[in-house]
């Protein structure tokens, strides 16, 4: 047991390169109430209409976890969405994933009987606990333009994983190219969502979890 302890101290002291240094943490606390924006119709050539548009297929919402010897990382191929915008304005963005849709995402070294032994274990209890809880969501508060470095926007919002719904700022970068177009990676305690779970003594899992997620509306 000692020597456990003592091989899982130098390697967190050695400090393993992740995907997650140096990322954003989001600020979380209580959900909050969403507040339903009307859909406007434009009247004429100075309003601005309000228009919802569905996410499209190749969007990608991803998480990568880390251990002590380094990074797995996930995605969820099952999902739908909605953006509302006016203008070259983003209102709204909410986003529904069917969690037992979690595939890992390919990785040097990791074979296929390791990955689906991986993907099973996230779906299990210890993790996102599929059973139990077949749908995460994520449903915007707030958006707000704010441009700091590569980020054009600040979004709040609240983030349901397990049951349980926390309110979640992070910045992100959202462009209109043909379409709304956004981007964010920004870590969570995954703690603060009931996933709790350790690992082994020797290759204890970090608490933060990076979330990813890129999108953009159908055409």
């Amino acid at each position: 047991m000692k020597t456990i302890m003592i091989i899982t101290l130098v390697a967190f002291s050695m400090g393993c390169k992740s995907e997650l240094d140096g990322k954003v943490k989001a600020k979380v606390s209580e959900a909050k109430e969403v507040v339903k924006k009307v859909e406007e119709k434009a009247k004429s050539a100075d309003i601005v209409a309000t228009k919802t548009m569905q996410l499209a297929k190749d969007s990608s919402f991803g998480f990568v976890g880390a251990k002590v010897v380094g990074d797995h990382a996930g995605t969820f191929t099952d999902f739908n969405g909605n953006i509302t915008v006016k203008g070259n304005s983003v209102e709204a963005l909410k986003i529904d994933i069917k969690t037992a849709s979690l595939a890992i995402v390919k990785e040097e070294g990791l074979n296929p009987e390791a990955e689906g032994k991986l993907a099973g274990h996230l779906k299990s209890p210890d993790f996102f606990d599929v059973k139990k809880f077949p749908r995460a969501s994520f449903e915007s508060t707030s958006i707000k333009e704010e441009k700091k470095g590569d980020h054009t926007h600040t979004v709040t919002g609240n983030l349901e994983i397990r049951g349980i719904k926390k309110s979640v700022t992070f910045p992100a970068t959202i462009g209109f190219d043909g379409g709304v177009t956004a981007a964010a990676d920004f870590k969570v305690n995954r703690g603060d969502f009931g996933i709790v779970y350790k690992g082994k003594a020797d290759n204890l899992i970090k608490e933060e979890v990076l979330l990813k997620i890129k999108f953009k509306s159908k055409a």
